[in-house]
């Protein structure tokens, strides 16, 4: 194998490790909650994997027509890889928009959650300190 084959099946390797992350980060996170941000996170995703697998059958469907007659390739032939590569991008967007929307989701409840613990924790101060100056 030459060294573009190399390098390309490690691209490939590296897009698939990082696909199965996005699944499984997903899969966890749809345990406990599906708000949607996990569902734009899903949408995301899926149209990653459909934009991959596009631009993959693109590029075959390439090199098969290219090396038996550039003429007998149709046109819609030409247009798979691209558009299998804008399909990626917006899924790769769109993961990363409801994975940032999430991120402030629960940054916003981490804050309120000290907030409430913080006045239970004074509401029960005060109300030790109102016991003992009625003794």
């Amino acid at each position: 194998m030459g060294e573009i084959e190399i390098s390309a099946l490690g691209g490939l390797l590296c897009l698939l490790v990082a696909l199965v992350a996005m699944s499984a980060g997903l899969v966890g996170l749809g345990r406990r909650d599906r708000h949607l941000t996990w569902w734009v996170m899903l949408a995301g995703l899926v149209l990653t994997v459909v934009g991959v697998a596009a631009w993959l059958f693109g590029i075959s469907m390439f090199v098969e027509f290219y090396s038996v007659n550039p003429a007998s390739r149709p046109a819609w032939h030409r247009m798979i890889a691209p558009a299998g590569l804008g399909a990626f991008a917006f899924g790769i967007l769109m993961f990363s928009l409801g994975f940032c929307i999430h991120g402030f989701r629960v940054a916003r409840l981490t804050t309120r959650t000290r907030e409430l613990e913080e006045l239970a924790s004074s509401m029960g101060n005060e109300m030790n300190r109102m016991r003992g100056s009625d003794d």
